[in-house]
Order: C-alpha cells, then structure tokens, then sequence
C-alpha cells in the first residue's frame, strides 16, 4: 500500500512540476524552441506488477558522477 501510494504522490508531483516548468520556460524566447516538443505520458498503476529495485542504477549513477 505505501510503495503505491509513494508512487502515485511522486508521479502526481513530477507532473506538476514539469507543468510548471514548461509554462515558465515558454515564456522565454530563446528556450521555446527547445520546450515545444514537450509531451506527458500517462503512467498507469493499476496492474499490480512488482516494480523492480532501482537501487543498482543509482549507484551505478552515483559512482559515474
């Protein structure tokens, strides 16, 4: 139940925040062109698959940096 509801609040907020992005940066000149192919996927929960750990990834990413 809290992986889920995790997932769903970050989904909501990342949204949100590339929404708000994307209408400040529109308003600028010089970055519309770079911003006009922008597009949302909508990402769906309901299936009830595990989701696979991620934490290699980051640390693989981690140790890139």
């Amino acid at each position: 139940m809290f992986p889920e509801l995790f997932l769903r609040s970050v989904s909501s907020f990342s949204t949100i925040a590339v929404d708000f992005l994307s209408m400040i940066l529109r308003r600028i000149p010089v970055l519309k062109k770079y911003m006009e192919q922008t597009h949302q996927k909508t990402v769906i929960f309901s299936q009830g698959k595990t989701l696979p750990c991620i934490a290699p990834l980051l640390t693989t990413v981690e140790e890139t940096l």
